[in-house]
């Protein structure tokens, strides 16, 4: 019972972790220019945040992969591809996909080694996969824990035939001696 409250705290927080950095970079990070010189992605990117508060996570994504396919600044295209990975592991995201998010995050490393975001990413590289393992490992446990308890349910119930022969035995050497 403890070790499903440990796993499931452990989840609360990578995703906790997740959104929390998702929402730094959202406020910190801008658009890379001057709010004097007006900046034309700006807009695709506050739509993109728009439609996250209104928890229309893909069709954000689909904004930026729109930033990403229209922009010829790597700044710009490495943060909107770092950002849709970030929209595929959100904890609210009802589609959320690990495949998904580590396909943008790979592309950012491929794409934009220069990146700011680079080394974000393989963080997150790093955690979805580290996760993806363990799980794997605690279906494999678990899987031995079934066994084991389908094991130990056949020794108990041997044990429970040969205490009934036991029994049986002793009950007739009784009867034997008495007669």
């Amino acid at each position: 019972m403890v070790k499903k409250q440990t796993r499931k705290r452990k989840q609360f927080l990578f995703h906790s972790t997740c959104f929390l950095i998702f929402f730094i970079m959202l406020t910190v990070c801008g658009c890379f220019y001057p709010k004097s010189m007006g900046c034309p992605q700006k807009n695709k990117f506050e739509k993109a945040e728009i439609l996250t508060k209104e928890g229309k996570y893909v069709g954000a994504v689909q904004e930026y992969n729109n930033i990403m396919g229209s922009h010829s600044n790597n700044i710009i295209r490495a943060k909107a591809c770092f950002y849709a990975g970030l929209l595929w592991l959100h904890p609210d995201n009802p589609e959320k996909s690990r495949v998904k998010a580590l396909k943008y995050f790979r592309l950012v490393i491929k794409d934009y080694p220069e990146s700011d975001f680079k080394d974000e990413s393989k963080i997150f590289i790093r955690l979805i996969t580290e996760l993806v393992e363990k799980k794997k490992n605690i279906s494999r446990l678990e899987g031995k824990i079934k066994s084991l308890k389908q094991k130990q349910k056949k020794l108990e119930d041997t044990q429970r035939k040969l205490k009934e022969i036991d029994i049986g035995i002793e009950k007739k050497k009784r009867e034997s001696l008495l007669k």
